[in-house]
This record gives C-alpha cells, sequence and structure tokens, in this order.
C-alpha cells in the first residue's frame, strides 16, 4: 500500500465531526468495514476535494476495499450529522458514478426537490438513471415519471408509471435494499394515483371513468384506492368504504387514507382516534413515512413519548415527510395542541 499523508484536521464541510464517534454509533450500517479502516479512508477521501476524479476515487475504494455500497452508506452516516448533513454528498457522487442504484437515485431526488436538474452535476446520475430504467428497474422508472412530470410530460409520466406497476417484485421486500426508505416515495401506486388526480383535475374524465369501471365492475382494489384519491370530500362514506377495499388486500397507502380519514372524523378519545391508530399502524409498518409520522403523533397525544419518537425518526427518512418530521423533533416536549396543529395540512 502507498504511504499517505494522515491528516491531522481534514478542512471540508466534515472537520469538525467527530468521525470516529459518529462510526460508531452508527457501526450497523457499516459492518463490512473496521471503524479505523472507515476513519483512515474518510481522511483521504475529503483529500480529493469536492468534486473527486473517479478514477483516484476508484483507486482510493479498491485500496481501502470500500464498495460503491458501503460508500453510499457511510454518506448517510456522515449526513446524519445535523450539523453537517450534506458533508457526504462528494461519496454519493461518487458510489453513483460507480454504479450504485441508491445513491444515483437520491441526487436524483434531491436536484428534482432543489430544481437542479440540469446542473451539470448530476449529468452522471442522470445518464445512470436512464440506463436503470431501460432495464426496467423499478425504482427508477417512477422517479424518471417524476422528472418527466416536473417537465410538464403528464401523459408520459402516467404511461411510466403503469408499466413500473405491472413489474413484480418480491413481496417479502419491503424496501428495495439499494434505495433503502427513498423506495416508499418511488411507489408506482402512489405516483400514478397522484398523477392521474393531477389528470383528472385538469378535465380528463376518461381516466375516472376506466377507473369507475376496473373498480365497481371488476372489483379491483388498486382502482378503488386510485379512485378514492379523485374525491374531493376526504371525509366522505364513499372515501372511507373505497378505501376500505383497497387497504383490506394490503394495500399499504390505502390504510393511511384510512387513518387520515378517521382522524379527520375524529373527536379526542373516540373510538375513530382508536381506528386511526390502527390504520396508520399498518401504514407505518409497511415503511409509509406519513403513517409513521401520524402514528408518532398519536402515541404522544397518549403520553407515550419515546415510543412516538421512535416512529418520527423513521418518518424522517421519507423525503416526502422528512421537513415536517424534523420539525416536529424540535417541539417533541412541547404540548400536543401544538404537534396536532403542525400535521393539520396533512389530514
Amino acid at each position: 500500500m502507498v504511504e499517505r499523508k494522515r491528516p491531522s484536521a481534514v478542512k471540508t464541510e466534515t472537520s469538525n465531526l467527530p468521525i470516529g464517534e459518529l462510526l460508531k454509533a452508527h457501526k450497523s450500517d457499516i459492518e463490512d468495514l473496521r471503524i479505523s479502516k472507515a476513519v483512515g479512508f474518510l481522511e483521504q477521501f475529503v483529500l480529493l476535494g469536492p468534486m473527486p476524479d473517479l478514477d483516484r476515487a476508484s483507486s482510493l475504494c479498491k485500496e481501502y476495499g470500500v464498495s460503491p455500497s458501503t460508500l453510499y452508506r457511510l454518506a448517510l452516516v456522515i449526513n446524519s450529522s445535523s450539523a453537517h448533513q450534506t458533508g457526504g454528498y462528494p461519496l454519493i457522487y461518487c458510489a453513483s458514478a460507480l454504479g450504485h442504484c441508491g445513491a444515483t437515485i437520491h441526487i436524483i431526488i434531491n436536484a428534482l426537490s432543489g430544481g437542479k436538474l440540469q446542473s451539470p452535476r448530476i449529468a452522471s446520475a442522470r445518464r445512470h438513471l436512464a440506463d436503470l430504467v431501460k432495464a426496467k428497474y423499478r425504482p427508477a422508472m417512477v422517479l424518471q415519471g417524476k422528472v418527466l412530470e416536473s417537465q410538464g410530460q403528464l401523459s408520459k409520466a402516467i404511461d411510466l408509471y403503469f408499466e413500473a406497476q405491472k413489474i413484480t417484485v418480491d413481496p417479502s421486500a419491503s424496501v428495495d435494499e439499494n434505495v433503502g426508505q427513498l423506495g416508499k416515495y418511488l411507489s408506482p401506486g402512489l405516483a400514478l394515483a397522484d398523477a392521474l388526480a393531477k389528470r383528472s383535475n385538469s378535465g380528463d374524465k376518461g381516466i375516472k371513468a376506466a377507473l369507475e369501471k376496473a373498480a365497481l365492475e371488476e372489483d379491483e382494489p388498486m382502482a378503488y384506492y386510485l379512485l378514492s384519491n379523485l374525491l374531493q370530500d376526504r371525509r366522505s362514506d364513499t372515501y372511507r368504504d373505497y378505501n376500505l377495499k383497497a387497504a383490506q388486500t394490503g394495500i399499504s397507502m390505502a390504510a393511511n387514507n384510512l387513518g387520515c380519514y378517521y382522524m379527520s372524523v375524529s373527536s379526542a378519545h373516540s373510538d375513530n382516534t382508536l381506528l386511526a391508530r390502527d390504520w396508520f399502524e399498518v401504514a407505518a409498518q409497511a415503511g409509509i413515512g406519513k403513517g409513521q409520522l401520524m402514528l408518532a403523533v398519536i402515541l404522544h397525544g397518549e403520553g407515550l413519548i419515546t415510543s412516538g419518537r421512535a416512529w418520527l425518526e423513521k418518518a424522517e427518512g421519507d423525503p416526502t415527510v422528512t421537513s415536517i418530521a424534523r420539525d416536529l423533533k424540535k417541539m417533541w416536549d412541547h404540548d400536543h395542541s401544538s404537534i396536532r396543529k403542525r400535521v393539520s395540512g396533512l389530514l
């Protein structure tokens, strides 16, 4: 091994992170790499600069035995520090360039939410995403659909969501191991429901008629779920019944809808509150971030502060509710009315 200079202080975004302690706290996330080796690798990696040359980064990874998967996990550990939530991005960009699916999806999701899809820095990730779509990798297909939506190409996005939904996945895998909690954000059923709702609201009557036929004549559970999302009255019996049809067949997004329904029509300590908790728990166990968030809020109201916080931390991993989850963590010791008020817009 070539002897390298071991810097006494690393002048980067991560310079004041207690790297060793941080890695120890997340040992299970990097179980295939010793802490001392991981620290040495990170100290050398930051010397490559904020936009490392891929060949040099690849050589360093080989020297330390760091796979693209481990590189991505190291990045997530560094970003978990509240003081430096972007410090791991150079590692994420390298992991993507080296072919890691989750890293690529992470980059595109952040670019999409930040309006930076045209940034030259993510060109490599965009190319990788296109390759994953061609390979029929379902999370990538859904994300590409979201990119198309952002470009005003709703019809093409819907076609891609339908295509992604037809791809079978291992039912025992609740979350894709390559994308972690981001996988729930990339549910084809949820993306399709949102897109169809947008099209219906724009005046396309054919979508609603097709879903009504599939639901009411063919008793298709997903059609019931999609149809419920087109209803204006989210407190109606029809909304409840459509989602019940879908949730009873295992469609977790419908379970989350039922939780919202019962929460919105409940009064304190009523039977509806108990039903809301039950359905949110079903959604939460399936990895739905909104369900995890709302279950946390209900537990907070019951005085189960620690249990609620645990679900809140899980919800933080879902990009659709990350910002709200972080807000709630800061106010978790406040009275319940302020907690409930913060999430009122989600019902």
